[in-house]
């Protein structure tokens, strides 16, 4: 009976803090809680309930020796690999930076590591029904709302005729923000700043939001003129917020993803097309008939992708002409070299940070130089041109923090080598093949969407990945453990028929003679 009531409380508190978890996402910083840890935490809002749930449901998992998914194995081996490569640190003359010492930076890095892990293992292994992620997704969209609602009153006074913050709005966003509203034309939401709202809408709001869109499926039996749903109106707005973010990389995700969803449209209209003819001639395609209808097809995506580009140059043109010419500007690119050209870009930092990276690696290439380290092989292998950027020579100068690598790819490669990048990329694979399993399972809506959503994620995450190297950002480990939650039910699904087939000696029998 005590056990009962015991298993009872702790069904209910999982609930609620599944509920806040999700619903705390937008938040990227929180001053008042980050205080509490002793730093700058990421997204400690959502932190603070992932933490009550892996007390309650990841450790006695672990106790009970409850087996991990196979998308999981990947991040275990990529884990036990990285603390090796972080201990070789000690066994090699590693170069110092501003009397910092390392294993404190080690340790953040591995913390950081363990909170993505709790993410994905969270929302991927205990999400055990459809219901339960219409669930937490609905709190997800709660969140989303009040992100929306915030980022539009950064619009209604940096895009209009108002053009400046109240006092009241200022205030508000310090104590939100660990940075406060210092982007006077651009948008950052909750989030830190603007690329980090960028980079949460498209790795999880915008994959989401499009998935359920593009496959018409909703969590709500709400419909605005019987057809709008609420997935539909999230997307505008996300897709809105991204513009006015002006995140570069941003906008090169999102505009790959809509790539990718064309090719799949004109992919589909293909398919059909073939079979219309072939069934109206009643006969199969030659190989050449087939061949010229493909190129035809392929022409009209490149086509239609370069007027994209045209329409995306034409807009960067109008909202920001000199960076425009910049871009464009190929004679500088050839005569002052590409750090120069970044820099009219003002992306030369950015570059310079991952040729760093990609530096470090090349020290040591198969184990790399462990977790958190990069940063100490900065004035090593960082090029004569970034000693002419004012932010390099403030943080050599001025700074005690350890910079990074500002790029996923190249901080796995630097940190874990070919070995530990391998594990990682493995694991990514991994997200893809369950998210193509989703996408094929015919006559279910609901692990369709899902397969849309884990791909749309994956391609994101790539892509992004060249603008953000942390670990500790929650999106794309709560947006690959809700696809491989969905596949996990796919699966348990799929035995249970099995187990009921098996059971029942008629359908025993039928299942025999179709055999």
């Amino acid at each position: 009976m005590i056990k009962e009531k015991f298993a009872n409380i702790c069904s209910r508190i999982s609930s609620v803090m599944f509920a806040a978890m999700f619903l705390f996402l937008p938040f990227t910083s929180f001053p008042l809680i980050s205080k509490l840890f002793g730093g700058a935490s990421v997204a400690p809002l959502s932190v603070l309930p992932a933490f009550i749930l892996v007390i309650l449901l990841v450790l006695p998992n672990v106790i009970r020796r409850q087996y991990f998914s196979i998308q999981f194995k990947p991040l275990l081996l990529f884990f036990l690999f990285s603390i090796l490569s972080t201990f070789l640190v000690f066994f090699r003359d590693t170069p110092s930076f501003r009397d910092t010492h390392f294993l404190k930076n080690a340790l953040e890095s591995v913390v950081t590591l363990l909170i993505g892990f709790s993410f994905y293992y969270l929302c991927s292994h205990f999400l055990t029904s459809e219901e339960k992620i219409k669930n937490v997704l609905k709190w997800m969209n709660i969140g989303a709302f009040v992100l929306i609602a915030f980022s539009f009153l950064q619009i209604l006074y940096i895009r209009t005729p108002l053009d400046d913050y109240p006092a009241w709005l200022r205030k508000l966003t310090y104590l939100i923000s660990s940075v406060g509203m210092v982007f006077p034309r651009r948008i950052s939401g909750l989030a830190f700043e603007p690329s980090w709202l960028a980079h949460q809408l498209n790795i999880l709001y915008l994959p989401v939001w499009l998935g359920f869109s593009l496959k018409g499926y909703s969590i709500y039996k709400t419909r605005i003129l019987k057809r709008i749903t609420i997935e539909n109106i999230l997307l505008l707005c996300g897709i809105l917020m991204l513009f006015l973010s002006f995140s570069k990389i941003g906008w090169i995700t999102f505009g790959i993803l809509i790539v990718y969803i064309l090719i799949r449209v004109v992919r589909s209209i293909y398919y059909k097309t073939v079979q219309r003819l072939e069934t109206k001639q009643n006969k199969k395609f030659t190989k050449a008939q087939s061949f010229i209808l493909k190129m035809f097809t392929w022409l009209i995506v490149l086509l239609i992708s370069i007027i994209m580009a045209v329409i995306a140059a034409k807009v960067m043109a109008w909202l920001d002409p000199k960076r425009a010419a910049d871009l464009l500007n190929f004679k500088a690119l050839r005569e002052r070299g590409l750090y120069s050209w970044a820099n009219l870009l003002r992306i030369a930092e950015r570059l310079v940070y991952w040729t760093i990276g990609f530096r470090t690696f090349q020290l040591h290439p198969w184990f790399g130089v462990g977790l958190g380290a990069v940063g100490y092989y900065f004035a090593s292998t960082i090029p004569a041109f970034g000693y002419k950027l004012p932010d390099l020579v403030h943080i050599f100068n001025y700074e005690s923090f350890i910079p990074n690598a500002k790029n996923i790819w190249a901080r796995l490669l630097s940190e874990t080598g070919i070995i530990g990048t391998a594990f990682f990329i493995s694991w990514i694979y991994l997200q893809w093949k369950a998210s193509v399993e989703l996408d094929n399972k015919k006559h279910s809506v609901f692990y369709q969407t899902f397969g849309l959503v884990g791909k749309l994620a994956v391609i994101a995450f790539i892509f992004e990945g060249f603008s953000m190297d942390t670990f500790g950002l929650p999106y794309y480990w709560v947006a690959f453990g809700l696809v491989v939650a969905a596949w996990r039910i796919l699966k348990n699904t799929q035995l249970d028929e099995i187990s009921v087939v098996d059971e029942n000696p008629i359908a025993q029998i039928d299942k025999t003679v179709i055999d």
